[in-house]
C-alpha cells in the first residue's frame, strides 16, 4: 500500500469545497489546493526552468513557483465511517465481481420486446 503525505487538487476537481473534503477523508492524506490551479502554463515554465539550468531539480524548482491557496485535512470521525463503508464494499466486491464480466452476444428486438443473449466473458 501507498502511502502519501499530501495530495494536490487542481482544476475542476479543486472547486467544490464538500468534496475536497470528502477526498482528504477518504485519502487521509491532507489535500491541498493550488492558488493557480488552472494555469497549465506553470508546469511549463517549471519543465523549462529545470531544463536550461535555473533550477538542479523539479522539487527544488517548484517550491519556488508554486503556492497553496487552501488545505483541507480529514476529518477522523468521517474517516471511521468511510474505513467502515470499505470494509463492507470490500466483502461484496469479491463474491460479485464477475458479475461485471457478463457481456451479451446480441440484442433481438421481436413485436417490441427487446431480447438479450448473453454469454459469459471468461468463456
Amino acid at each position: 500500500m501507498k502511502c502519501f503525505e499530501c495530495i494536490v487538487s487542481v482544476g475542476v476537481g479543486a472547486k467544490n469545497r464538500g468534496w475536497l473534503q470528502i477526498r482528504a477523508d477518504i485519502f487521509i492524506p491532507k489535500l491541498q489546493i493550488l492558488l493557480l490551479s488552472r494555469d497549465r502554463r506553470l508546469v511549463l515554465q517549471i519543465i523549462a526552468a529545470v531544463e536550461i539550468g535555473w533550477y538542479k531539480d523539479f522539487n527544488s524548482c517548484a517550491d519556488k513557483f508554486i503556492a497553496f491557496r487552501d488545505t483541507f485535512y480529514p476529518d477522523k470521525k468521517r474517516v471511521g465511517k468511510y474505513e467502515k463503508i470499505y470494509e463492507l464494499y470490500k466483502q461484496v466486491y469479491l463474491p460479485t465481481k464477475n458479475i461485471c464480466k457478463i457481456k451479451y452476444k446480441s440484442i433481438v428486438k421481436t413485436n417490441n420486446v427487446l431480447s438479450i443473449k448473453y454469454i459469459n466473458a471468461q468463456q
